[in-house]
């Protein structure tokens, strides 16, 4: 039996694998740039650490679709809400030794006035750029390696895939190989 037939499928396979499995971990490393001599290496950093900002704005922008006052108006007007809201404005009248004396009849009124006068004002309070800069400011709060960890798991079979998608190619490929060295 000639052993070409399993060597080249298997070294094809080995080239297949590895190569798709450099290729996902250039998507996250390295983390940051290198240099030698004030020359920039490339493909340093990887490919989400060095567009990061690029794709923290686009995320932020495409919050400004989801999150506007409408939205924050229709989740404060949920009864649940209400109750949080509402048990939050009583501990903190609580706190407070004089306010204590405020019957509770009189803290209801209070608290649908104040309420309905923030839903009425949400409008002109929660802009489309309020909310761009906190998801922006937010997302620059999660490190790379928990991004990194958070994507894989998101994406974990996909990434296997990919993987083993590149082994079988280059099974082939080693297979095919073999068999036009044979015809030649």
């Amino acid at each position: 039996m000639n052993i070409g037939i399993l060597v080249m499928p298997l070294v094809g396979a080995t080239i297949g694998y590895s190569t798709n499995w450099v290729a996902i971990q250039m998507l996250f490393h390295p983390r940051r740039a290198y240099s030698i001599l004030g020359w920039r290496i490339p493909m340093t950093p990887g490919l989400i650490p060095r567009y990061r900002e690029d794709l923290e704005k686009k995320i932020a922008e495409s919050m400004t679709k989801l999150i506007n006052a409408e939205e924050v108006r229709h989740h404060l007007k949920l009864l649940t809400t209400r109750r949080r809201l509402r048990h939050r404005f009583e501990n903190e009248l609580d706190s407070n030794p004089i306010s204590r004396l405020v019957p509770m009849v009189v803290r209801g009124v209070v608290f649908d006035f104040v309420l309905d006068r923030v839903l009425n004002s949400l409008d002109g309070f929660i802009t489309p750029r309020d909310v761009k800069l906190l998801v922006h400011r937010s997302a620059k709060k999660i490190p790379n390696s928990e991004l990194e960890t958070r994507v894989k798991d998101v994406a974990s079979s996909s990434l296997t895939s990919i993987t083993n998608a590149g082994a079988a190619l280059g099974f082939f490929v080693g297979l095919a190989q073999y068999l036009l060295m044979r015809l030649i």
